[in-house]
């Protein structure tokens, strides 16, 4: 498996160490899966995942803190794979992931869970699950469709103008001594079957509903048999702010300190 951002203050830390499975990961707090936010007490606090993206997004150098402008970043959903073997099932295998600004999470077709809860920027949730029970002996797949909603709602706060504008994704996995994480190796795809459902200013403005063109739907996107090969390699974002030290792990500007979600 792959390796694969630190807030303005602090400097470049090495790589961190393989992340050891806790023994809350296998209690599922809710009914898609999620485990406790103590299952990843023991995590640290530079992620081994970096956060990716459908594209790598222009420099902006030093940024300032503020809501998007008259012309926010446009709605859009994006898919994500990453395919790999297993020559056995693990007894556990936790994982931690969040994304910008929410995602649905697939391992073998199976949903997962979906996340994460609405936060401020600068405190980011992130969810954990315990993916063992989705695994298989041989080829695996793990499948996660990003929205990015581009301009605020009431279910979503963006980062300050200019920090995020595109979906963004960052996973990481113990797999039994091995980690999966979000890296270049991921295969991406914009989606273009989603649109949202009226014009600006609208009736249904700011609620979430959504409009699907299952016609536009690439059959299996989910699936270990898919073939992903005509998608891009996802974009390794770098943190833009230019006391960020360009960190892809988090913690990173402008999304700080990832804070677990808290699962009753």
């Amino acid at each position: 498996m792959s390796t694969s951002a630190t807030t303005a203050a602090t400097a470049a830390q090495p790589t961190p160490p393989t992340v050891a499975p806790a023994a809350a990961v296998g209690r599922p707090a809710n009914a898609a899966g999620a485990a406790s936010s103590a299952a990843w007490s023991t995590a640290p606090l530079r992620w081994a995942g970096q956060w990716i993206a459908p594209e790598a997004p222009a420099p902006t150098g030093l940024l300032i803190g503020g809501a998007h402008g008259a012309n926010p970043p446009p709605f859009s959903r994006s898919m994500f794979r990453r395919t790999f073997e297993l020559t056995r099932v693990p007894a556990q295998a936790p994982a931690r992931l969040s994304a910008d600004a929410r995602y649905v999470l697939w391992v073998n077709g199976v949903e997962v869970g979906r996340g994460p809860a609405r936060s401020q920027p600068a405190r980011q949730r992130y969810d954990s699950y315990d993916l063992a029970a989705h695994l298989r002996a041989g080829t695996n797949v793990v499948a996660v469709l990003v929205t990015y909603y581009g301009k605020a709602t009431s279910f979503w706060q963006p980062a300050a103008e200019g920090a995020s504008t595109d979906a963004r994704l960052v996973l990481e996995a113990d797999l039994d001594g091995e980690q999966l994480t979000s890296d270049d190796s991921w295969r991406t795809l914009r989606c273009s079957a989603y649109s949202l459902p009226t014009a600006a200013g609208g009736p249904m403005e700011g609620v979430p509903v959504e409009v699907c063109d299952a016609r536009r739907l690439p059959e299996g996107w989910r699936e270990v048999g898919f073939d992903d090969a005509s998608w891009a390699p996802a974009a390794i974002v770098a943190t833009s702010h230019i006391g960020g030290l360009a960190q892809t792990r988090p913690p990173a500007h402008p999304f700080g300190a990832q804070e677990a979600s808290s699962n009753p």
